[in-house]
């Protein structure tokens, strides 16, 4: 039975994807120093209504799934736990997102529970959310998808300040994104591996892939997707921004 949570929040856009495949191509290394890498795939599927909702009979099941693990320590990465992209069109940032972590705490109150959350410029945050959002949905103007947030009282102090008084057993790290800041896929993904394993352990964070995935749409892009989408409809705006991520 795992005694140790680590909990991989997000932000979302902050290398999340990468940051998982890095973690389930060394899945086996992980387990020979004691730690329990959930991949994404089944974060989805099973302990992922922990977060989602109340029904005793699917968080039971979780709870089982967290008690069976054998190794000393759990780590859990998934961004969506906190909320999705979508939520912002719909007038918050991350509104489920307390509610979802205090339950877990609580319902796991007797293991240690540490918390890694990224945070990223705001400015390139919300982009990369607007950019994220377009992939999933019918194409919507940037000033219609923000249209609720307040850009000048933009504070991850006042979305996140909940954090700070989550119970004793549970403790939080918030990183930078931004390697101007100290941040980087490689400080972060370190950071990960040293919580979970020690500092002695055979995962190398420098080995970590170079090369970087798509994160936003440049202005030019969006501006044609905008005169796409009123000439043809946000249906063909959503394909052709589509058709971008797989060039």
């Amino acid at each position: 039975m795992a005694g140790k949570i680590i909990l991989h929040l997000g932000l979302h856009k902050t290398a999340t994807t990468s940051l998982q495949d890095f973690l389930q191509a060394h899945a086996r290394v992980l387990a020979g120093n004691g730690v329990r890498y959930v991949p994404r795939q089944r974060m989805r599927t099973d302990p992922k209504p922990l977060f989602l909702n109340r029904d005793q009979g699917r968080r039971a099941r979780v709870t089982l799934f967290i008690e069976e693990v054998e190794r000393d320590t759990l780590l859990l990465s998934d961004e969506n736990i906190i909320g999705s992209p979508s939520e912002i069109a719909e007038g918050a940032l991350y509104p489920y997102a307390r509610n979802r972590i205090e339950s877990f705490c609580e319902e796991n109150a007797g293991k240690e529970i540490i918390i890694f959350l990224t945070l990223r410029d705001p400015s390139r945050f919300l982009l990369s959310m607007y950019s994220e959002y377009l992939r999933h949905n019918e194409f919507a103007p940037f000033d219609k998808y923000v249209g609720s947030i307040n850009f000048r009282a933009f504070s991850y102090r006042k979305i996140f300040g909940w954090m700070r008084k989550l119970p004793s057993n549970t403790s939080v790290r918030f990183l930078p994104f931004e390697a101007a800041h100290g941040g980087g896929v490689v400080p972060i993904t370190r950071a990960l591996i040293e919580e979970a394993c020690g500092t002695e352990s055979c995962v190398d964070p420098e080995t970590f892939p170079t090369s970087k995935s798509r994160t936003a749409y440049m202005w030019e892009e969006l501006e044609l997707g905008a005169e796409i989408a009123r000439r043809a409809g946000p249906l063909v705006a959503q394909g052709f921004l589509n058709m971008l991520d797989n060039r």
